[in-house]
């Protein structure tokens, strides 16, 4: 059911975030914000995050009952990470809570609340630094990779991830002596974007017709042309097994029926001689039955 419909003249709008307790949304938009009380609708308060092209918002989470950004700002002679608060109900509802001094980096800008760590994205490098000193954990060596998104931190601060131009998703692991790389994911079909789970390590990938979950320790080998063409999952069905060892793949409206195993190799792949409308997985003794 509907609690209540907001109006608002925001046009660019980025993320909607709740409060911990729920009773505020904010309205994230390109370079401010906008936040409502959820019961009555009204505004409580709104507000620039980016006063000039040289601030790069890197993240934004929930500490307590509050909403935190992280804003990278650059002058000629300082570059600087500030951690700033909303509190809807001071003048001016932005509080500054903490800033670092860094050694200049350019790029895309991201940061990770729980490890204060930021990466630096342009081109063909990536630079992942502590905040905190300054410290560099991690510079990519001159490649001829090109890393068209800014890094994504794991929500417990222990991965890094960046897409690639070829449709890669590399991943660096936070070791204690820096960051070191992890594994390199292609993704079984075409996507458009990427997050990390907020409860655990994987990462989903999604377009507007299909999504895929990745875990950073499971390199899969890509599906066989025979059984993957494109645009043959168009209305696609998948079923886990009862027993979370294989994946069944079927057609709404085909007739064919593929059985892989959780690395993506094909198991068994048969027709039905009939039009699937939905497919089932069950357990019976000493068999799977589909």
């Amino acid at each position: 059911m509907v609690i209540n419909d907001i109006a608002t003249w925001a046009w660019d709008l980025g993320e909607i975030i709740f409060s911990q307790d729920q009773r505020t949304i904010t309205l994230t938009t390109r370079s401010g914000f906008h936040a409502y009380d959820r019961l009555s609708g009204e505004q409580v308060c709104e507000g620039e995050l980016l006063l000039s092209p040289d601030h790069n918002l890197g993240a934004h989470w929930v500490h307590e009952q509050s909403l935190r950004f992280a804003i990278r700002s650059k002058t000629d002679r300082e570059f600087m990470v500030s951690i700033k608060e909303l509190q809807p109900t001071s003048d001016p509802p932005l509080r500054l809570v903490k800033s670092f001094h860094i050694l200049p980096q350019d790029g895309m800008f991201s940061f990770s609340p729980v490890s204060s760590h930021a990466s630096f994205v342009s081109g063909g490098e990536i630079v992942i630094l502590d905040v905190q000193d300054s410290k560099i954990l991690f510079q990519s060596e001159s490649t001829k990779t090109y890393y068209s998104t800014p890094g994504c931190f794991s929500h417990d601060g222990s991965f890094c991830a960046c897409r690639t131009s070829s449709g890669e998703i590399c991943i660096w692991g936070n070791t204690s002596t820096g960051y070191v790389p992890w594994s390199s994911l292609r993704p079984r079909f075409s996507w458009d974007t990427f997050s990390w789970s907020p409860t655990s390590v994987t990462i989903l990938c999604w377009s507007s017709d299909i999504i895929q979950l990745l875990h950073p320790d499971n390199c899969p080998s890509p599906i066989s042309p025979n059984v993957a063409k494109h645009g043959e999952y168009t209305d696609h069905l998948v079923v886990y097994s009862a027993n979370q060892t294989h994946i069944i793949i079927g057609q709404c409206g085909g007739g064919l029926i593929t059985v892989l195993d959780l690395f993506g190799t094909v198991q068994q792949s048969f027709s039905t001689n009939a039009r699937i409308k939905d497919i089932k997985c069950q357990n019976r003794p000493r068999q799977q039955a589909y």
